[in-house]
């Protein structure tokens, strides 16, 4: 038994060994074994190792091109743009916008904007609502990716005509997953064409009282609500009479508007008396007159004027000033005799009837001369403001003087038709100077008249004239 194992393990053991035999059945000295690297392995870690890094590569690659939250971002990609109509009409209110535009890939996390606007641009109205009382800053929050927020205002703009503002939009924001804040910037030129109110004042002095004819015309074509025309009269004169009745307080006298039409007029008449023992002499002028709005502390002042600067008429014979103290032509401008290019002359026309008859098929008519280059006015006639759509014929007198006339009929003023006997009539018209680029240059000291009279079924009627010279351009 044990003999069999051991030929067992013998077979094994050849077994094993030829193995390692040769061809010539020789075995290796495995005292000089020959030892080989093999690198197949490494090589295979090396190739997977750099697909995984391509790969990872890749995938942030695709990460930062396609996700619009971590995209590229540059100022240009942010655009402000700031709106305001092409004709502004001082007093009448208007819509005005701010649109910032996102272009970018990137969201814009928050927004804000402030709006710096000119004096005299008065936000009525906004929407969104303004975070400020004043009306000066917006909250926009974020803004995405091809995204816009809007903010739409109404506002009055009571500039000077001809005079040319900015109004400025100033964005700052903050892109998404940044840590600092950008400004933008962006302007919109502005300038009033015309002013929507007119006022005109003429007072004439009796030897009883004085009565001052407050005349107010709104020469567009939109309506304007919720005024008030103040006069202040001051504390020497006593307030007789107001037609229409108007709120008196002190000296001060209210007149309320809850709307005043476009291409509309009213009139506003004031008896006053001296007080016993004032310094009035022999009767104090008011100081002033306005059409204004409430607003909060600072009330809007469409237009304002003083008395003193109407022309006035006084008369010293109550018996001839029925007959001839009712008709006025007056101006109102700040500087009459100092006109320059570009300046616009508002002027009013008023007439009470005096006589006991009415007067029928009435017209008005202002004759004007005034200098002349190359057969044109110095007046700038064809963009004449008035009541109503009055005709104007020109003719040339020589060749530096050229002559115009202005007309109303009962078309354009329609109580033209029938003045009833105590009945007033007023209309109010503004004509400009032309600017340097319209008209040559003139020199200094030349001058102008404007000559106002009304005609009517057996009535004629002349008023004084009015006097003009200019400045030098």
């Amino acid at each position: 038994m044990p003999k069999q194992i051991r030929k067992t393990k013998n077979e094994l053991e050849d077994r094993v060994t030829a193995i390692y035999k040769d061809e010539d059945g020789a075995m290796p000295d495995m005292r000089h074994i020959e030892q080989r690297n093999s690198r197949g392995g490494f090589f295979v870690t090396f190739v997977v190792c750099l697909f995984l890094a391509a790969a990872t590569g890749a995938a942030w690659l695709g990460y930062f091109m396609f996700n619009p939250s971590r995209g590229n971002f540059s100022e240009e990609q942010v655009v402000v743009t700031v709106s305001a109509p092409e004709h502004i009409i001082a007093g009448i209110e208007d819509d005005y916008s701010v649109t910032v535009q996102n272009t970018s890939a990137r969201e814009i996390a928050a927004a804000e904007m402030n709006l710096h606007a000119p004096q005299g641009f008065i936000i009525v109205s906004a929407d969104p609502v303004a975070v400020t009382t004043k009306n000066e800053r917006w909250t926009l929050g974020g803004i995405s990716s091809g995204g816009e927020k809007v903010v739409h205002i109404k506002a009055l703009y009571l500039g000077k005509p001809g005079a040319e503002d900015v109004l400025r939009a100033l964005v700052s924001y903050r892109p998404s997953n940044f840590n600092a804040d950008f400004e933008k910037v962006a302007d919109q030129k502005i300038s009033v064409e015309s002013t929507a109110i007119v006022l005109g004042v003429t007072s004439v002095t009796t030897d009883k009282n004085t009565t001052h004819t407050i005349l107010l015309a709104n020469t567009a074509s939109t309506s304007i609500l919720n005024t008030q025309l103040v006069a202040e009269l001051g504390s020497d004169v006593t307030i007789s009479k107001t037609t229409p009745a108007a709120q008196i307080s002190g000296g001060e006298i209210t007149l309320p508007f809850a709307e005043i039409k476009g291409q509309s007029t009213s009139t506003l008449i004031i008896i006053t008396t001296p007080k016993t023992g004032s310094a009035a002499a022999p009767f104090a002028a008011p100081k002033s007159v306005s059409l204004q709005r409430a607003n909060g502390d600072t009330p809007i002042i469409f237009a304002q004027t003083d008395f003193g600067s109407a022309t006035s008429t006084t008369t010293s014979t109550p018996a001839t000033a029925s007959k001839t103290a009712g008709f006025s032509l007056t101006s109102s401008i700040d500087h009459p005799m100092a006109l320059k290019a570009g300046d616009a002359i508002p002027f009013t026309i008023h007439f009470t009837n005096g006589t006991s008859a009415p007067i029928k098929n009435a017209k008005f008519a202002v004759s004007v001369e005034a200098p002349s280059s190359k057969n044109k006015s110095i007046f700038d006639f064809l963009n004449l403001q008035s009541t109503g759509d009055p005709l104007v014929m020109g003719n040339q007198l020589t060749p530096d003087r050229r002559a115009a006339t202005i007309t109303w009929l009962a078309k354009d003023v329609p109580d033209l038709a029938e003045i009833a006997p105590g009945a007033s009539v007023s209309v109010l018209f503004t004509v400009g100077v032309k600017d340097a680029g319209s008209y040559s240059p003139f020199p200094a000291g030349l001058n102008a008249s404007f000559v106002a009279a009304i005609t009517g079924d057996g009535f004629s009627q002349s008023g004084t004239p009015v006097q003009m010279t200019f400045g030098a351009q």
